[in-house]
């Protein structure tokens, strides 16, 4: 008998305001969170690692968990109105927690203190047994208006040195800054500094993996892994580039919000089982209710961000609706699928393989 898909989906930004309603500041729905966790448990996404990328989301991140444990009964009761889900197949979200490079400013003022501040955060998230990963830490060279380069080298070094205190594995963002990455992190992983510091964990994952095959060389040699999410997708370049990533060290991630699968990227004619048209189906009678419109690559009914509120609960005999361009974990299967054609291995050992290995990596169950 086969398997049942299982996803880990590694990079979800749940603090993100889309999640809470607004977009480019402008307020359309209520918080919508229970719906996405729903939606992804629904389409066999069972664990989740929520990115923390400031020390005020990283708090966030830990109080999200929180409440999503207070309500779980709840959240059972709502899906059990849509598939039977057995407790070990239920959702169970995690998180990591530190400073993206774009938000090292933040370390500024008080870069002690900060430090301080973020080792509290950690040692009580270890306490409730959901933090599985330090970071997201690195640098992004792409967004130097964030924070500058010498600002990002800084204070990436000052959280590895933190990182050095706990047995975490790394969650890493490294974007067109390869050579510094490596000069920085190099170091910590061999324990070469004049200072004697070496990192207790010297496992790590890169996410959001979008570098050349040089890159990819360059870091799988420190022992690295990578992750994939539609940004990793988008062009012919890096579909050629993620080919070359070892089964064994890949890893599936949505990113959400951000980094979905559109149809103008490389990888959509991969999976795309029509022309990249939304599905719409018509009202079962002479109504004049409005076509449903449906997402192209899923069976997921799709609105858009103004209209949430008016669909959310119109149709008590179908999941929610996803918001249109807006990246959820219930999209984990398209990425799966996507890295299936595009290596030519079958779907299930895509599934089966990353989820292992995320499951080994983060020391989780």
């Amino acid at each position: 008998m086969a398997l049942k898909p299982r996803f880990f989906d590694i990079g979800v930004n749940l603090t993100d305001s889309m999640f809470h309603g607004k977009y480019r500041d402008k307020h359309y729905h209520d918080k919508d969170l229970p719906d996405v966790l729903l939606r992804a448990n629904y389409n066999n996404v069972d664990r989740i690692l929520i990115t923390g990328s400031s020390l005020k989301e990283s708090g966030k991140v830990l109080d999200i968990i929180d409440e999503y444990k207070s309500c779980y009964e709840e959240f059972k009761a709502r899906l059990s109105q849509y598939k039977e889900v057995k407790d070990e197949d239920s959702l169970k979200p995690y998180c990591t927690i530190g400073v993206h490079p774009c938000s090292v400013k933040e370390f500024s003022k008080d870069p002690a203190g900060h430090i301080d501040q973020l080792r509290d955060l950690i040692r009580k998230g270890l306490d409730k047994g959901v933090v599985k990963a330090f970071g997201e830490i690195g640098l992004d060279y792409d967004r130097l208006y964030h924070a500058s380069k010498g600002d990002q080298c800084k204070y990436f070094e000052l959280q590895l040195k933190l990182a050095c205190e706990f047995d975490l594995p790394l969650f890493l963002h490294m974007r067109a800054a390869c050579d510094d990455f490596i000069t920085i992190i190099k170091p910590f992983l061999e324990g070469t500094r004049p200072d004697g510091l070496k990192l207790r964990n010297t496992t790590g994952v890169i996410h959001s993996f979008t570098g050349s095959v040089e890159e990819l060389e360059k870091l799988e040699k420190l022992g690295l892994d990578f992750s994939v999410n539609g940004c990793s997708l988008k062009t012919e370049e890096n579909l050629e580039v993620v080919k070359n990533i070892p089964l064994s060290k890949l890893h599936l991630e949505t990113d959400a919000p951000w980094c979905e699968i559109k149809k103008s990227s490389a990888c959509f004619s991969l999976i795309a089982s029509e022309p990249s048209t939304e599905t719409q189906q018509k009202p079962s009678n002479n109504s004049k209710k409005p076509l449903k419109r449906y997402h192209p690559l899923l069976p997921i009914r799709m609105v858009n961000s103004d209209k949430l509120s008016k669909f959310q609960n119109e149709d008590p005999s179908e999941l929610p609706p996803v918001v249109k361009s807006r990246n959820e974990p219930c999209f984990m299967p398209i990425i799966a699928q996507a890295m299936a054609k595009l290596l030519k291995i079958p779907e299930e050992e895509i599934i089966q393989t990353t989820y292992e290995n995320s499951c080994k990596l983060f020391k989780v169950d």
